[in-house]
């Protein structure tokens, strides 16, 4: 397996959005009911927040052979010298 990490572009967001919603439905499984996981996937993920990440933040995917496996999205804090990290991986 070789990965390779680069930016996201608006052509993977489909991809994206299925890792989202199998690393949430992978991890917590029999924790958080399916419907309310589904609903923040859908919210968090959808097309148009991730357009928006995608313009105003740092957004990385992680690919095996044109199909993305994981992402990591850096959102800058109120202190400039922050950022909050969120990342998935789905193998």
């Amino acid at each position: 397996m070789t990965i390779a990490i680069r930016k996201m572009n608006e052509g993977d967001i489909e991809q994206v959005q299925h890792v989202a919603r199998s690393s949430w439905r992978t991890t917590y499984k029999g924790i958080i009911p399916d419907s309310i996981q589904e609903n923040f996937v859908a919210t968090a993920y959808s097309s148009e927040m991730l357009l928006k990440r995608l313009n105003e933040t740092l957004f990385l995917v992680g690919e095996d052979e044109d199909k993305i496996i994981g992402f990591a999205n850096f959102t800058p804090l109120k202190d400039e010298r922050k950022v909050e990290l969120g990342n998935y991986l789905s193998l």
